[in-house]
């Protein structure tokens, strides 16, 4: 240190001064770069992982696979790619909540590393979409062994804030350098695999094969379709006649979605509903049937006296949150009594979160609408559930129906449905009645309804009006329908059709 008795001395004092300030800058800068370091790296990590799960997100899957790309052209080598979807995540989060969904893949995320080897990389692309990268598996069959390993572990319960979630997912595989010879082309094969697996009824696995991605294409254009099709007068509603059976009477009508593509043409509701369901058109889609049904049901009404209208509810439409209210605005704007209007739902979407599914199903009986339950006896419904749903009709699903009157099991199932229906004060409709028998022997049974090509196929509003007008009388000879005989109800004791025990257990 310089002395500052003299001028030199109070120079030195300057100098001691600059250099401490420059010591100050120094340790601050360098505070300053450690932190900017540290930001650096915290924002690598949001851009690169996945908040929710902790999991590489879509950005590192990305760079990553660059890099392998570099890999496989230097050295080659095999890659096994997984697209994972779960299947209908969304209904935990709008029943749950966005906190109890996100527990949920953060479980989801830890059940995937902890099936598979170290060197596997697992991946959340988004929403509920997960990839798994198999680095190097030695052959197909062992890509789909641990395949079906992730359909084993996601089987079992997972319990998130006292709620147990039973969930399943649908599983694309592709592989490279078979099936792609770069990785952005080995996702799109993975991709369209997993849509072919939900397409197959989902939790599955599917292989990628060519046709897949055809398929995929055509899924993408039904899709942008259909977002246009509403504003483009591409939807029609037609209207399939739902019959008295005892005296072969008009009694309602199932409206029935029908979509005429500018360029595919007529494409089957097969087709085109999944894809609604999965990318949330379904719900618009779906409150423009109902509007279209009720306006229509009102208008009929001056002229044919109050006819039920059947309107198909998917689970989608279900579970939105204003759902109920919305049902309530459309029949208050067309004038359609509540009670003509039936919402038909599936024993898969009442079967499942049973505790939500009764405040929906109470709200909507409690402001007059009917409930329909489609398509019984192919899900699991159970009889205890039946009794506390506020359900007004039961249908007897076609696949029941089909075979009648020869088929023993069908036969006993049929009576069962029937005899449990009137015992529980619900009316009947058998769906797929194609001939007189099926019809006699139903009405034999005390099937109240019936509905099927014998009587009409479904038809676009102006030929329903004449069908209904030439069969508003009991025992109509019009030839729109065909004449049946009158067909008195009568009691069928059990001896007639014996229940085997595989009905019984099917019952069970």
């Amino acid at each position: 240190m310089v002395s500052s008795d003299d001028e030199i001395g109070q120079l030195g004092e300057k100098f001691n001064f600059m250099l401490e300030q420059i010591q100050r800058r120094d340790t601050a800068l360098g505070k300053e770069l450690v932190e900017r370091k540290r930001a650096e790296i915290q924002l690598d990590h949001i851009a690169h992982y996945d908040s929710v799960t902790g999991l590489p997100n879509r950005h590192f899957f990305n760079r990553h696979t660059i890099e392998l790309d570099r890999k496989f052209n230097q050295q080659g080598a095999n890659f096994a790619l997984l697209f994972i979807d779960l299947d209908n995540f969304k209904y935990v989060n709008d029943t749950f909540g966005h906190r109890v969904g996100d527990l949920l893949l953060v479980a989801v995320a830890e059940r995937l590393q902890n099936a598979l080897r170290t060197r596997d990389l697992v991946v959340r692309l988004g929403g509920d979409e997960f990839s798994v990268l198999l680095d190097d598996p030695k052959e197909l069959e062992l890509a789909l062994r641990l395949a079906h390993k992730m359909l084993t572990v996601m089987s079992e319960p997972f319990n998130c804030e006292n709620h147990e979630f039973i969930i399943s997912a649908s599983i694309g595989l592709a592989m490279m350098p078979q099936h792609a010879g770069r990785f952005d082309e080995l996702l799109s094969c993975a991709d369209a695999a997993m849509y072919a697996a939900k397409a197959l009824g989902k939790n599955n696995v599917q292989v990628w094969t060519p046709e897949m991605s055809q398929r995929t294409v055509q899924r993408f254009t039904i899709e942008s379709g259909l977002r246009k099709a509403i504003e483009n007068g591409e939807l029609e509603v037609y209207y399939q006649p739902i019959m008295h059976l005892a005296d072969n009477r008009v009694a309602g009508m199932e409206a029935l979605l029908r979509w005429k593509h500018p360029v595919l043409g007529f494409v089957s509701p097969v087709e085109f509903i999944p894809v609604a369901e999965e990318s949330h058109l379904i719900v618009s889609i779906g409150n423009w049937v109902l509007q279209q049904a009720c306006t229509q049901a009102k208008l009929w009404e001056q002229r044919f006296g109050q006819l039920f209208i059947a309107v198909n509810v998917s689970a989608r439409q279900f579970r939105d949150p204003g759902f109920a209210d919305n049902v309530e605005r459309i029949v208050r704007e067309t004038g359609c009594p509540p009670h003509v209007l039936e919402l038909e739902v599936t024993e898969t979407m009442l079967m499942s979160q049973t505790s939500e599914t009764m405040k929906i199903l109470d709200d909507l009986s409690g402001r007059g609408f009917q409930l329909s339950l489609d398509d019984f006896g192919t899900g699991y419904s159970s009889l205890a559930y039946l009794k506390r749903f506020p359900i007004n009709k039961l249908k007897i699903d076609r696949s029941f129906v089909s075979d009648l009157p020869h088929d023993v099991d069908d036969a006993a199932i049929a009576q069962v449905i029937v005899s449990l229906s009137n015992h529980m004060g619900m009316k009947v409709v058998a769906e797929g009645i194609e001939t007189p028998e099926q019809a006699d022997f139903l009405r034999q049974l005390g099937c109240t309804y019936g509905q099927g090509f014998l009587f009409s196929q479904p038809l676009p509003a102006p030929r329903f009006e004449q069908f209904a007008q030439a069969n508003l009388r009991p025992e109509s000879a019009s030839g729109v329908a065909p004449r049946m005989g009158p067909g008195v109800p009568v009691e069928i004791r059990p001896e007639v059709i014996p229940c085997p025990d595989s009905v019984i257990k099917h019952i069970a």
